[in-house]
């Protein structure tokens, strides 16, 4: 789903909910590495599957993450146009010459 300048707040803030806990600013940062499975992200940010799943969960439904399943294997990516949408409605809020 892509943003447009009618959605609501409610709709907005699920992408600073879902940012806004430090572990899933990890994992975000660690997919801009490459596409990862929930184990390849396990070990490079050292935490336990269930918290792995649970923070990808959100990060998913956020529509920040996509997964993409391949046999036993679901990877995980950026979804690299919300991100975008994301970084210019933060521009277009801190812009004070915007009205």
């Amino acid at each position: 789903m892509k943003m447009d300048r009618g959605d609501s707040v409610d709709d907005r803030f699920k992408y600073f909910k879902a940012m806004g806990d430090k572990r899933r600013l990890e994992i975000l940062k660690t997919l801009k590495i490459r596409n990862m499975t929930g184990r390849d992200v396990e070990k490079l940010i050292k935490l336990k599957q269930p918290s792995v799943s649970h923070h990808m969960k959100i990060l998913v439904e956020a529509e920040l993450v996509t997964e993409n399943r391949a046999g036993k294997y679901c990877f995980y990516s950026l979804n690299l146009d919300q991100l975008e949408e994301v970084h210019s409605l933060i521009h277009e809020v801190i812009d004070v010459n915007t009205q």
